[in-house]
């Protein structure tokens, strides 16, 4: 079933105060609206000593590495040969995978969980394939300035595929011990097609039992000028914390 579709200008949205669940199966297609934060009192004293700590905070250095894609061997994601320095393994890594051979990067169903800082696909000036068989992967999302993304701005198409019981954990979208939702990430949103040109298409495709949770928002081709797409089938699930929206020319097919 394709329920959301805008070209050129006209610009189809979801949005919500509060959660937003979508499944690829129809009928359990939701969204509940959440909030009512308590009420609480903040002496100066404490917002002294709140100030303080932001700045010493600030002062303390992130160190953080991207190791780009380059296929040199095969495939496989675990493959180090594959990468220009190194696995992206760790939640201060960042995986690009912008070009480069031997695409699609592939993950196996046997994943277990990859923790990383970022995984951006198709960012620059080449195409970005992945396709994730099982396990979990969770994206960190701490690193200012950085985020993930299925094709932004980049000349070749970019996508990512998840199938079998694949799950994303897309800016810490769980709550405390993993029992409910939660926005309490670092404000990134997850782009689909960001300002892509017409000849290419950035695409986020779900397959069975795939999830995929995000603690913000998810933009399908932000900007009048996107091209990108979501497809879901199966009982793939995608939840997200703020909204999902579908600007430029964007399809959404929930099949």
């Amino acid at each position: 079933m394709r329920i959301a579709r805008s070209t050129n200008g006209l610009i189809v949205s979801l949005h919500t105060m509060g959660y937003a669940t979508v499944h690829a199966n129809w009928k359990w297609f939701q969204a509940s609206l959440s909030g009512n934060p308590e009420k609480c009192e903040v002496k100066m004293k404490r917002l002294w000593i709140l100030l303080i700590s932001c700045c010493w905070m600030g002062m303390l250095s992130t160190t953080w590495a991207q190791s780009q894609w380059s296929g040199a061997v095969d495939n496989d994601y675990f493959n180090a040969g594959n990468w220009s320095d190194g696995v992206p393994q760790d939640p201060e890594a960042i995986a690009l995978v912008d070009g480069g051979s031997n695409l699609p990067v592939v993950l196996p169903a046997s994943l277990g969980t990859l923790e990383v800082g970022g995984i951006q696909l198709g960012v620059f000036d080449g195409p970005g394939h992945l396709i994730q068989n099982g396990g979990t992967i969770v994206i960190a999302a701490d690193i200012s300035g950085v985020e993930s993304a299925v094709g932004d701005a980049a000349f070749d198409s970019a996508s990512w595929t998840l199938n079998g019981n694949s799950t994303v954990l897309y800016d810490d979208p769980l709550g405390g011990n993993n029992a409910g939702f939660d926005t309490d990430g670092s404000g990134k949103d997850f782009d689909v097609g960001k300002s892509l040109p017409e000849e290419s298409l950035g695409e986020l495709v779900m397959h069975d039992n795939s999830v995929f949770r995000i603690s913000d928002d998810l933009k399908i081709s932000d900007g009048s000028d996107g091209h990108g797409a979501l497809r879901m089938d199966g009982n793939a699930k995608m939840t997200v914390g703020s909204g999902i929206s579908a600007s430029g020319t964007a399809i959404i097919d929930v099949l």
